[in-house]
């Protein structure tokens, strides 16, 4: 059962919840006692490190002057410029400060967007344990793939969605996913129909935290296959609003121009 998986067995969303350990041991060709090394590093190349996808940040003033980028903010520049030529001078402040307060409206957001994606990205950054050749050792989050089995205990966060195996008095808070206020009681137990995530008992996801008891789960997903990267990936895929009314602004301000 430790031979490597195919691309897209292991890439294939299943709902997991719904099958049983020994299908989920078939469907990703794992092992109770873990993947082969060597299966394991094979694997890792074809389904790529445990992390989430990042892009280079702008620098900080890269991202404020980004915010100027529009061309009604011209247009009120060459306006400020005209009045001050023209000896207004408070009329050229006032219009430079709403062009300043936009732009600092626009930078702080961004970099709160920036922060939470950084935020997501470090909770992928961890040690666990795992079963590799039927013995249990430490190793970096990142080089985690589907059907490696781990261990978790109280304190872990967790560093892959993964199917639970086998459990003792398990409970995680996974508020960060589903908002709940109260610690996640977890099972092995196979579940039927279909649930909501903060319902599927016998899963673990990725970034959640251990709050008490002791699980053994197979990994069923990692990096950006996880809800926590997918949740990065929407935060990254982003985009200015563009309301009715900023598109007839947008409008007006290039007949002005």
């Amino acid at each position: 059962m430790n031979s490597v998986a195919s691309e897209d067995q292991i890439s294939k969303p299943e709902d997991w919840y719904l099958l049983d350990v020994a299908a989920c041991l078939a469907a990703l060709e794992g092992d109770p006692g873990g993947l082969q090394a060597d299966t394991a590093a094979e694997r890792l190349e074809r389904t790529g490190q445990n992390v989430l996808e990042t892009e280079s940040p702008p620098s900080p003033w890269g991202r404020f002057f980004r915010q100027f980028n529009n061309v009604l903010l011209y247009v009120l520049l060459g306006s400020a410029a005209l009045t001050a030529g023209l000896g207004q001078w408070v009329d050229s402040a006032v219009i430079v400060s709403v062009v300043v307060i936009n732009a600092l409206v626009g930078f702080i957001q961004e970099g709160r967007a920036e922060q939470a994606i950084a935020a997501l990205q470090s909770m992928l950054r961890l040690r666990t344990l795992v079963l590799r050749d039927g013995r249990l050792v430490e190793a970096d989050a990142a080089e985690l793939v589907p059907g490696d089995v781990i261990v978790l205990q109280a304190g872990d966060r967790v560093p892959a969605d993964a199917r639970l195996v086998e459990v003792k008095h398990l409970q995680l808070d996974q508020s960060i996913l589903t908002g709940e206020s109260t610690p996640a009681v977890k099972l092995s137990e196979t579940l039927s129909g279909v649930m909501p995530l903060p319902e599927r008992s016998n899963i673990v996801y990725a970034g959640t935290l251990v709050t008490r008891g002791w699980g053994k789960a197979l990994v069923v997903a990692t990096g950006g296959e996880t809800e926590l990267g997918r949740i990065s990936g929407a935060l990254r895929s982003i985009h200015r609003l563009t309301t009715p009314l900023l598109e007839k602004i947008g409008a007006f301000a290039r007949r002005l121009t």
